[in-house]
Formats: C-alpha cells, sequence, structure tokens
C-alpha cells in the first residue's frame, strides 16, 4: 500500500496505528511532563478512534492495560474489547471481534470490566 492509500485507508478507518501507539504510550508513560490539559486531549481523540471502531483498548490515563509492544492488529481496531488489568506481550496479534477480559473480579459476581 502506498503513502496515498494508506492516508486514505486511515481518514476512512478512523485509525492511524503510528498516531494511536504513540500517543497511547505518552499517555500511559508515568514519566512523561506533559501537562494534564494535553493528556485529556490525547485521551479525547483516542477514545474517539475506539468509539468509531467500536472498541476499547484499555485506555485510561495512569492506568489501563499494558502493551509490551505494539500489537499487530490486521483488520484495526475493529471490535476489539481488552479490560485495563491485561498485559499483552511483544508481537501479540490481535484481529477483530476479540474480547481479553476478566470474568468475575475479586472471586465476585460478573464485573462490568
Amino acid at each position: 500500500m502506498n503513502k496515498i492509500e494508506q492516508m486514505a485507508y486511515n481518514w476512512i478507518n478512523h485509525y492511524n496505528a503510528k498516531y494511536y501507539w504513540n500517543i497511547r504510550s505518552r499517555l500511559t508513560d508515568k514519566d512523561d511532563s506533559t501537562s494534564k490539559v494535553v493528556k485529556r486531549y490525547w485521551l479525547f481523540r483516542l477514545k474517539l478512534m475506539e468509539s468509531y471502531n467500536n472498541a476499547s483498548l484499555g485506555t485510561y490515563i495512569n492506568r489501563g492495560a499494558i502493551f509490551e509492544g505494539t500489537p499487530i492488529l490486521p483488520h484495526g481496531l475493529r471490535g476489539i474489547h481488552i479490560t485495563d488489568k491485561a498485559h499483552i506481550g511483544k508481537n501479540c496479534t490481535i484481529f477483530q471481534q476479540t474480547v481479553i477480559g476478566v470474568k468475575y473480579l475479586n472471586g465476585g459476581g460478573a464485573d462490568n470490566w
């Protein structure tokens, strides 16, 4: 895919992998000195991308799913839901319509995750 095709694909799908994972790593970096206002804006942009693709990758400020590296998402974000308690290793491939989460929290009832 050439650069123009990639830009069109990113625009149509509301997901740019390079941008998404760069911003996500800065959001979860505890040593990053970026202001809270900027982090809130970045979180808003990531949530828009996730919302459009019916996805949730456990993105929260100062907590959330841990990714050792950028996962391989052959179908983009489409329908991927990952709990904020997940720990995903390097070179992990996650296909569309995948849920990685917890069924029960602390031995209690069903978790909304």
